[in-house]
C-alpha cells in the first residue's frame, strides 16, 4: 500500500493545476448559454478527470500504461490508495460515454445532464484531494510541492495575497522567500564592528572579501540594503549548482523592491516607487510568485538528489608528552612549522589523514580546530595523535566553521 505524502512532486502538481484549469474552463463555457458549446464542456470535464487521475496515479505510484483504459485508471489507483474506493465511478464512466458520443458521433450532450455531471466532477475532485493530499482541490497551488521551511511560509503568504488581490504584498513576500533562499548569504552586517573576528572564526558570509570589513561598511553602506553585497560569480555558480536559471533570479531581483532582515528577525522593505505602482504589481506579481516557487523547488530537489558526505569531521585525541605539537603547512616535517598547538587542547577536529610528501611512510592528519579562541589548521604528524580515539563529531559540538582544505581560501596563519 502506498504511504501517502503531503508534499507534491512538480509533475503531479502540474497535472492537478491543469485539471483545475480544464474544469474551470468547462464551467465558463457552460455558463455562456451556447448549446453548441456543450460539446466543448463535456470534453473539458473529461480532460479534467483524466488529468487528475493521471496525477493521482503518479502520486500513489499506480502503474498506468499508455493504453490503460479510463476504467483501468480506477482499477490501478484503488489498488494503491488506503482510504477505500474512488467515489462516483459509475457516474464518471457515464461522462466518458457522453464524451465518446460527442466526439465520434456528434451527439450533443444534454444541458441538464451536464449540469449534474459538473457537480459530480467537482465533488469527485474535492473528495479525492482531501483524502489523498489533505487539501482542497481548489486550493492546491505551486507551494504545495515545497517541504516545510521558512521560505515556504513566505510563499504561502504570497499566494494568499494573490488570492486577495493584494499584489504588492505578494511581491514582497515572494522577495522575502528569495532573500532567505539566496540573498542572506551575502550579508556583511556582522563586519560593521572593527573588532569583528576575521578568518574562519569570523562571521559567515559569501560576500566578496573586499566587503568584509568595518572600513568598507563605513565608506559604502548608506542604507540597510547595502549590507547585501553580491559576489556575482559566486551567485552564478550557486544558481548553476542548484539548476536555477540565472535569468529567473535576476528578473525577480529587478522586478521586486529590496528587502532586508535584521539579525533580530525584523523585516524592512525599500520603498522603490517604480516597483510599488498598482499596474506594475498587477502585471508582475503572479510571475514573481511562480518563479520564486520554482527556484525554491529547484533548490529543494538539488539538495535532495545531490549526494554529499555526512559531515566527515572527527575528533582525534592528542597523545604526547610534548607541551606543544608542530603544525605544518603540508604533509612534511622538513618545512618550518607554521604554528604550534598546545597539547592541553586534548582533542582536535580532523577531516583526513594523508601519507607524507617525502616517501618516508609518515602519516599526517589534517586538523582544523579552535583552542582558547585561536584557530589552528594544518598537518600534524601521526606520532603525536591517538588514531584509536577517533569518533564522529556530533551536530552542535562545533561553534566554529572548520577549514576543510588548506589551499582553499586560506593562507599561512589565517584565511
Amino acid at each position: 500500500m502506498f504511504k501517502e505524502s503531503l508534499t507534491l512532486e512538480m509533475d503531479v502538481l502540474d497535472r492537478i493545476l491543469a485539471a483545475r484549469d480544464a474544469f474551470e474552463l468547462s464551467q465558463n463555457r457552460y455558463r455562456s448559454g451556447d448549446d453548441v458549446g456543450l460539446h466543448v464542456v463535456v470534453h473539458l470535464l473529461q480532460d479534467a478527470i483524466e488529468l487528475f487521475l493521471i496525477a493521482l496515479a503518479s502520486h500513489v505510484k499506480a502503474p498506468i500504461k499508455e493504453r490503460t483504459s479510463f476504467d483501468g485508471y480506477f482499477n490501478e489507483i484503488e489498488k494503491k490508495i488506503s482510504w477505500g474506493n474512488l467515489p462516483f465511478r459509475d457516474r464518471l464512466l457515464r461522462l466518458n460515454r457522453i464524451r465518446v458520443n460527442s466526439k465520434h458521433y456528434g451527439i450533443r450532450p444534454a444541458r441538464d445532464e451536464l449540469n449534474t455531471l459538473s457537480l459530480i466532477v467537482a465533488e469527485f475532485l474535492e473528495e479525492c484531494s482531501l483524502k489523498t493530499f489533505k487539501k482542497s482541490f481548489f486550493n492546491i497551488n505551486f507551494v504545495d510541492c515545497l517541504e516545510e521551511s521558512e521560505p515556504k511560509t513566505h510563499l504561502v503568504f504570497a499566494y494568499e495575497s494573490l488570492c486577495n488581490e493584494d499584489y504588492y504584498s505578494a511581491m514582497i513576500e515572494s522577495r522575502k522567500a528569495l532573500y532567505l533562499l539566496i540573498e542572506k548569504d551575502y550579508d556583511i552586517y556582522e563586519f560593521r564592528d572593527e573588532s569583528s573576528t576575521k578568518g574562519p572564526l569570523g562571521p559567515y558570509t559569501r560576500a566578496p572579501l573586499y566587503a568584509r570589513s568595518a572600513e568598507y561598511i563605513k565608506k559604502s553602506v548608506y542604507t540597510p540594503f547595502d549590507f547585501i553585497v553580491y559576489a556575482h560569480d559566486d551567485v552564478d555558480r550557486t544558481l548553476t549548482q542548484y539548476g536555477v536559471r540565472h535569468s529567473d533570479f535576476w528578473n525577480v531581483w529587478r522586478l521586486t523592491p529590496d528587502v532586508y532582515r535584521w539579525p533580530s528577525g525584523k523585516w524592512i522593505v525599500l520603498h522603490e516607487l517604480s516597483k510599488t505602482s498598482k499596474d506594475h504589481c498587477i502585471a508582475n506579481a503572479n510571475y514573481v510568485f511562480t518563479t520564486v516557487t520554482r527556484i525554491a523547488y529547484d533548490i529543494q530537489e538539488s539538495k535532495r538528489f545531490n549526494k554529499y558526505e555526512n559531515g566527515g569531521l572527527y575528533w582525534i585525541e592528542i597523545e604526547t608528552e610534548l607541551e606543544a605539537i608542530p603544525v605544518f603547512r603540508s604533509a612534511s616535517d622538513k618545512s618550518d612549522p607554521i604554528d604550534y598547538i598546545p597539547s592541553a587542547a586534548k582533542k582536535l577536529a580532523t577531516l583526513q589523514a594523508s601519507p607524507g610528501l617525502d616517501e618516508d611512510d609518515q602519516l599526517f592528519w589534517f586538523i582544523s580546530t579552535v583552542y582558547e579562541n585561536k584557530m589552528y589548521f594544518g598537518y600534524l604528524q601521526d606520532k603525536y595523535l591517538n588514531s584509536k580515539s577517533l569518533r564522529p563529531i556530533r551536530s552542535g559540538e562545533l561553534n566554529w566553521k572548520p577549514i576543510r582544505r588548506l589551499n582553499e581560501n586560506c593562507e599561512e596563519g589565517g584565511t
